[in-house]
């Protein structure tokens, strides 16, 4: 029974294709040589197969942040945990860190004392943003890890109102993909100021900086004022700090 069900779908359908469908029929029943109307065919059939591709992706994509969505407002609901916590350090623990930092990663020590101070201050300006309300949902599904990891509520979590955290401010992608756990205490924490300054060096030398420092520092804020902002720290001698 289904089996000639089918066979006759099947027959349908190549018999509208064949005599209903204009873009097909039109080239069968033309004069043209059997070879044109092959290339004709052909290049009919692989676009529309493209095109029905490309509705495909776009279909699974929309499914993936309506999931994205989806597991953001459970966990919002259910999920509970604690909200980050960030202690300002003196400026000569800073200096400390950062020169540790430098003999980890061979970048200037001064670099990383610009970017923390041009992100926010030294740490006296993570942003008051929440941090959920401005993600978009392709960030979403690595904030949740973070929160989940670090059992933080994400209704708890603030920063800029483009999306990044801490003291180095991080998005959450970027973090995830190449935080390190500068203090050793198991945790990576973008509002730990070690863990971040340790993970703002990886990405740093992650995007070449120890060939091309400037190049490194567009890559982390693509702005050329910024970067000339950021290495104009280089003047800094340590008797300054």
């Amino acid at each position: 029974m289904f089996r000639k069900l089918f066979i006759l779908a099947l027959v349908g359908g190549l018999l509208y294709l064949v005599f209903l469908h204009p873009p097909i029929s039109r080239v069968l029943f033309s004069g043209k040589p059997i070879l044109v109307k092959t290339v004709e065919l052909t290049e009919y059939l692989l676009i529309s197969f493209v095109k029905i591709l490309w509705q495909a992706v776009l279909a699974v994509t929309k499914i993936l942040q309506f999931l994205a969505g989806l597991a953001v407002d459970v966990w919002t609901r259910y999920g509970g945990g604690n909200s980050p916590s960030f202690d300002i350090r003196d400026k000569r623990e800073l200096y400390a860190l950062y020169r540790q930092v430098e003999s980890w990663s061979g970048l200037p020590w001064q670099i990383f004392w610009g970017l923390h101070t041009e992100e926010t201050s030294l740490g006296r300006n993570l942003g008051s943003t929440p941090i959920l309300t401005v993600l978009p949902a392709s960030q979403k599904t690595y904030f949740l890890q973070m929160c989940r990891e670090l059992q933080w509520d994400p209704n708890q979590v603030y920063g800029s109102h483009k999306g990044a955290i801490g003291p180095f401010q991080f998005i959450p992608e970027t973090w995830v993909r190449h935080a390190v756990d500068g203090n050793g205490d198991g945790v990576k924490d973008p509002f730990n100021v070690e863990d971040a300054a340790y993970s703002a060096a990886n990405y740093l030398v992650y995007k070449g900086g120890q060939q091309d420092l400037q190049k490194s520092i567009w890559h982390y804020n693509q702005d050329p004022q910024y970067v000339k902002r950021v290495m104009r720290y280089l003047k800094y001698v340590p008797d300054q700090v």
